[in-house]
């Protein structure tokens, strides 16, 4: 249950930046006037030529890397453009046959990505900053279907992946025990699997997964 996304804004002012955005909650003020967001598309392969997007979720995030509780997040299907799925890849059946029965075309898509983005009362030029997993590849894919410049509008050039956190931390703790420490020190799998079956297949739950995933990474730091 999200809370009422249209409450009295509170504006927060950081180097004389207006951040018109963090209704009830604060967002990543270093980021600002742009929102953090997790992100999920969910898509048929990892061929962008063959596969396409399915779904999409975003899911604006909060300064502790929580739901943002003055924003509803976006979650929508959308109609599959090709045929020939692999779904033996993402295991996506039933998910593609909801598409294809209570799918948004790609045009229609655009229309409802619009009226949300909108409505989140970003300042000029703001954009969304993705939280993801592979975001290089499913990018490639929104592309595709949303369009350059309706991309380019809607997401910044900058994001984060756990992917490529964990890589990091990965050759960090790698790094560290070549050095001095002992050898049992953890390691990050790299990987993803092990957040779920319903994380792999319902684009929302992965928004939150990444999020509290992304939230556990970076506190090992703090």
């Amino acid at each position: 249950m999200f809370f009422n996304p249209w409450p009295r804004v509170e504006r927060v002012t950081i180097l004389g930046i207006v951040n018109d955005h963090c209704n009830s909650d604060t967002c990543l003020l270093h980021i600002t006037p742009n929102l953090l967001a997790g992100v999920e598309v969910t898509i048929t392969g990892h061929n962008p030529d063959e596969d396409c997007v399915v779904g999409l979720a975003i899911l604006p995030l909060n300064a502790n890397y929580d739901p943002h509780k003055g924003l509803l997040p976006l979650d929508i299907l959308i109609k599959p453009t090709v045929s020939g799925y692999n779904t033996r890849i993402n295991k996506l059946d039933n998910l593609i046959g909801k598409a294809l029965l209570n799918g948004f075309e790609p045009s229609q898509a655009i229309d409802v990505i619009d009226s949300w983005f909108n409505k989140i009362r970003f300042g000029e030029g703001a954009n969304i900053i993705p939280l993801s997993a592979n975001w290089c590849l499913k990018r490639e894919f929104l592309i595709k279907c949303l369009g350059r410049a309706h991309f380019d509008k809607y997401f910044s050039f900058r994001y984060r992946d756990i992917i490529q956190v964990m890589c990091f931390t990965s050759d960090r703790h790698d790094f560290q025990r070549t050095r001095s420490a002992p050898m049992n020190t953890q390691v990050e799998k790299v990987s993803v699997n092990h957040l779920g079956h319903k994380i792999r297949v319902n684009a929302l739950l992965a928004t939150i997964g990444y999020a509290r995933y992304y939230k556990r990474l970076v506190s090992r730091f703090v």
